[in-house]
């Protein structure tokens, strides 16, 4: 977990800049209910698929499954994705054991939400994570937890945390994580997986535009209310530097931000690492980052950079 965890501090550094109340305005609840009315479809979907092959048997042709020779209770429906469309949230969460989220990662094989502790305005306060893997990303083992939906669960032994683990669909898990360190640890760990509903599959709010030539990795969006400005990016790979992630997006533009140069005839702030847009309109600025000197120049992301523009 220690690499995930690496990772994602890169990731959410804009918008821990931002503050944890930034946001394009995600509304969770509709995600729980979106994903409850998809669940219940999947559902009905899988009963009628049982339904025919029950049908075939009795006909005597149970060899048109292929690779199947059993009865139908024998069929095991594959419902585990082996990857995410990163444009999408996979799952809905809302507040529980003390946390409420803040910030949602996406990404083609796992995705996260992360949780400040209620009430907090403290950016570095112990945060706790809620993580979706895809289909063969992650296979637990540890002791037996409480279930989770209905579904096995086992504690995980991560110093430091309190992790425990469901498989969330067939063959795919997922962990809930909180500082171990808090009263009834395990406890709020627990309430944080039960608020995760899966197969939310709502669509990522990117309200920008920017020419990414490469292939997205995975999206990293604030989550708050209606009324903030919004923290968004989207981390891609180019052609010209596979490997090396590159990061795009928008955040709250900063008052005191002095120009040091011009971007496609907008003030900017440019550096080695991340060319800076300092006001794209409706007090946002816009960036485009790489974490570290690489293949990438400076001139490429300026080009990049001179490509962000606001809109849907």
């Amino acid at each position: 977990m220690e690499q995930t965890d690496r990772e994602a501090a890169r990731l959410l550094g804009p918008l821990r800049e931002a503050g944890p109340e930034t946001g394009p305005g995600v509304d969770i609840e509709r995600a729980i209910r979106t994903g409850r009315r998809r669940k219940g479809a999947r559902l009905a979907v899988r009963a009628a698929v049982a339904a025919a092959v029950t049908a075939l048997a009795v006909a005597g042709l149970p060899n048109l499954v292929a690779g199947w020779s059993g009865g139908a209770g024998d069929l095991r429906v594959a419902s585990a994705p082996t990857e995410f469309d990163v444009r999408r949230q996979e799952f809905g969460i809302g507040s529980a054991g003390g946390f409420t989220p803040y910030a949602f990662e996406t990404g083609k094989y796992r995705q996260r939400a992360y949780l400040k502790p209620d009430r907090s305005t403290d950016p570095a306060a112990p945060a706790a994570t809620a993580t979706l893997y895809a289909g063969r990303q992650f296979d637990p083992a540890g002791d037996p937890a409480p279930p989770v939906h209905d579904r096995r669960a086992v504690w995980l032994d991560t110093p430091g945390r309190a992790e425990i683990a469901w498989e969330w669909t067939d063959g795919a898990w997922a962990v809930a994580s909180v500082p171990a360190d808090l009263p009834d640890a395990r406890d709020r760990a627990h309430r944080v997986a039960q608020s995760v509903e899966p197969d939310a599959s709502t669509p990522v709010q990117i309200p920008f535009r920017v020419e990414t030539p490469g292939v997205w990795t995975g999206v990293v969006s604030a989550i708050g209310k209606a009324d903030r400005k919004p923290s968004v990016r989207v981390v891609f790979e180019t052609p010209d530097a596979p490997g090396e992630p590159v990061s795009a997006g928008i955040r709250p533009k900063d008052p005191g931000a002095v120009a040091d140069d011009q971007v496609g005839g907008r003030p900017a702030v440019v550096t080695e690492t991340s060319v800076t847009i300092l006001d794209l309109g409706q007090g946002l600025s816009g960036f485009v980052s790489a974490d570290r000197p690489g293949r990438l120049g400076a001139d490429q992301l300026r080009q990049l950079a001179a490509t962000l523009h606001l809109g849907p």
